[in-house]
């Protein structure tokens, strides 16, 4: 569920969903790709790996047996996307995460900080639900992993999945062997390059374990109760008479 935000920007809402302090576990089985045939992979430059050979597709959690805290937010079944390179995770298997905010994930020495955070918000926001096909599920997990990996600092326009490791920083795949690779990689960048800052926030949170993979998943959003929502319109109506009697 794609959740946007922006007519709350004025009343100073519009970072919210990306900024909120998380806590809570949950425990659910890891499925694998949500879709079917859905096993794209690409050889991985970043985040600990130098061409290793990764999958890169949505992935599936379902049987939710046990949620503390925030992890009560999320549906069962969910779907998700890798934010840790440096770990795996076992398909078919039941594990157990704890849940924080996307700005202090991934787990270990690395977290990505709130800028990045917010980038990954509008990504879900703006075109997560655009995401049908294995095909774009692959492309929207290379646009995670540019902005979880490459440097803050990278004007938009310039973001590019196929290039930007150097050693052990910045992010870059490789599938040439793909017919498809060069449409998935246009299109992947074409939705990092995309985001402005402007578009709706989707409400995420941080799945992390530090023995197996990160992952990025979106909440169900807890409705703004009617008698707010009559104040915040009384409020803006009163504000305008007053502006017109005097």
């Amino acid at each position: 569920m794609k959740v946007a935000v922006v007519a709350l920007a004025g009343f100073g809402l519009l970072a919210a969903p990306a900024l909120a302090e998380l806590s809570g576990t949950v425990t659910a089985d890891y499925l694998g790709s949500q879709f079917s045939p859905g096993n794209i992979n690409v050889r991985a430059y970043g985040g600990g790996h130098d061409g290793s050979r990764i999958y890169s597709w949505e992935s599936k959690f379902a049987n939710v047996t046990a949620a503390t805290g925030d992890a009560a937010l999320l549906d069962s079944p969910f779907v998700g996307y890798c934010i840790d390179l440096e770990d795996g995770v076992s398909t078919g298997n039941t594990h157990t995460w704890n849940v924080t905010d996307v700005a202090s994930a991934p787990d270990g020495q690395y977290t990505m900080g709130t800028g990045k955070a917010l980038r990954l918000a509008e990504l879900w926001g703006r075109y997560h639900g655009l995401v049908d096909t294995a095909f774009k599920a692959a492309a929207f997990q290379l646009a995670v992993w540019e902005i979880v990996y490459e440097a803050e600092a990278l004007q938009l326009g310039t973001y590019d999945v196929t290039s930007g490791y150097d050693r052990n920083t910045g992010f870059a795949v490789d599938a040439s062997w793909h017919a498809d690779f060069g449409n998935l990689t246009t299109l992947a960048n074409s939705w990092v390059n995309g985001l402005d800052g402007t578009g709706p926030l989707a409400n995420l949170m941080a799945l992390t374990n530090p023995r197996t993979q990160d992952f990025l998943v979106e909440t169900v959003p807890v409705p703004v109760p009617g008698a707010v929502c009559l104040g915040i319109v009384g409020v803006s109506l009163i504000s305008r008479l007053g502006r017109r009697w005097n």
